[in-house]
């Protein structure tokens, strides 16, 4: 990833152009492993008629869940961070960090503020991700009037996403995150695999059937200084 950009300048006719220092860091994808199993009755495997749609639906939320949650946080066996899972974009130093008001956020300012960060370091932020919590009191933003504020241009051009893997606390608050969506790589090892098995012990012992769900992925941060983490979102308290 990026770690300093060149500099580039105008030179007269002829003139010798310097060189300019442009440093690079790399970075690692590693296929983690995240894997899933459980087991259905024969019996219901027999009955159902719509259980497949059903069971896709059921495996896919789950995945999509784990995943999210991972690529934001990483993944905790009591306090210590797992380092077989990744490590987790809000986790990176390198990104930058903006703290709500502590007396609790009326309007977008926050949001603005984490925009004008990126685009301070010559990054063009396109999406900015919330929870639940977060888009409900910004819907409920209203001016002195009591009319519902409307959403600054600057924040309207954004993608929104709502995810409620992001971290949510009614005392600390809420997190939020601004970013350029290329300054951040997926790597998926494979297709996310779901495999059947039925000769297993259990499976055979419980007229059962095994659901293997296996996912090989990892997030990094290619431009983390075009990325923004904000932290302590929650309501004005009156």
């Amino acid at each position: 990833r990026v770690t300093k950009d060149p500099s580039f300048k105008f030179y007269a006719e002829l003139t010798e152009a310097s060189p300019s220092e442009m440093e690079l860091g790399s970075i690692e994808l590693k296929a983690k492993t995240a894997r899933g199993l459980c087991y259905v009755s024969k019996e219901l495997l027999m009955s159902a008629q719509n259980l497949s749609s059903v069971l896709m639906r059921a495996f896919g939320g789950a995945i999509a869940e784990m995943i999210d949650k991972a690529f934001l946080y990483g993944q905790k066996s009591g306090s210590n961070a797992d380092d077989f899972a990744p490590a987790g974009i809000m986790n990176d130093s390198a990104i930058n960090t903006l703290i709500a008001s502590a007396d609790g956020v009326k309007n977008y300012a926050d949001i603005i503020k984490a925009i004008g960060c990126i685009r301070g370091k010559n990054g063009m932020p396109n999406t900015f991700a919330i929870n639940s919590q977060t888009e409900e009191l910004f819907n409920l933003f209203t001016d002195t009037t009591g009319q519902q504020l409307n959403v600054p241009s600057v924040v309207a051009g954004l993608n929104q996403i709502v995810t409620n893997q992001l971290s949510y606390d009614p005392t600390a608050g809420s997190d939020a995150l601004v970013y350029d969506n290329t300054a951040l790589i997926v790597g998926i090892q494979n297709n996310i695999g779901i495999r059947m098995l039925d000769t297993t012990d259990y499976s055979v012992r419980h007229n059962a059937t095994c659901f293997e769900v296996t996912a090989y992925l990892d997030c990094v941060a290619v431009r983390p200084d075009h990325i923004v983490k904000v932290t302590g979102i929650k309501p004005v308290t009156e």
